[in-house]
């Protein structure tokens, strides 16, 4: 998380979270998941999550706006070990953020032009 700053709230987080949860892969739970998505269009205007770590005592609350990319979830053998975030701001494109699991062999990338967090109580 302390190389997400261009993500709004993350400063929030860190403030609020104790450091051994200063590390997206430590929110390895989605337990909620909403999206809208425009018909004949290439792109999800918002995708909202909720994430919890593997004691489920912290909630964060994320919100992906102008998505693009595999938007899926493979879950045959339920495996999900936490998101790995990659700030793009410099590559020159409209997508800013990759968001990607942290196991390398799940298939899941998402790219988003921005994100939003917040810690829910």
């Amino acid at each position: 998380m302390k190389y997400s700053k261009r993500i709004k709230g993350v400063d929030v987080l860190l403030e609020r979270l104790p450091e051994k949860y200063h590390h997206w892969c430590d929110f390895g739970r989605i337990i909620e998941l909403h999206f809208d998505y425009e018909k004949y269009s290439e792109f999800i205007p918002c995708i909202r999550l909720v994430l919890t770590d593997y004691d489920n005592i912290y909630r964060i609350g994320m919100t992906l706006f102008n998505v693009s990319g595999e938007v899926n979830f493979n879950i045959t053998n339920g495996f999900y070990s936490g998101l790995e975030i990659t700030d793009y701001h410099n590559s020159g494109c409209k997508n800013n953020f990759l968001l990607s699991s942290f196991e390398q062999d799940i298939d899941f990338h998402i790219y988003c032009e921005s994100i939003e967090v917040e810690l829910l109580d």
